[in-house]
């Protein structure tokens, strides 16, 4: 069995860092009790972050101003708190 890790995210820079092109990465939002939202993410050509809502399947094409943005998303929330981090199996 393989051990799951995870790389808590910073900044919205580090997330593009961390973002692919070609295949996305595995997010998630730490909830209370243990609970997470998880996300789909990669970034496209223009620099727009391409989501995976999981949870409900619907998706999100966001600018970094607009990740930031509780309009948008919680993402942006969860990375200011602490809260949002990347899966690496």
């Amino acid at each position: 069995m393989m051990k799951q890790k995870f790389l808590k995210i910073l900044s919205v820079e580090h997330l593009k860092s961390l973002c692919n092109k070609e295949e996305p990465i595995d997010c998630f939002i730490a909830l209370n009790f243990g609970i997470v939202s998880r996300k789909e993410i990669c970034i496209t050509k223009s620099g727009r972050f391409d989501i995976t809502n999981c949870i409900d399947e619907t998706t999100q094409k966001l600018s970094a101003k607009q990740l930031m943005d509780e309009r948008y998303t919680n993402i942006g929330k969860a990375i200011t708190l602490g809260a949002f981090f990347q899966a690496i199996y």
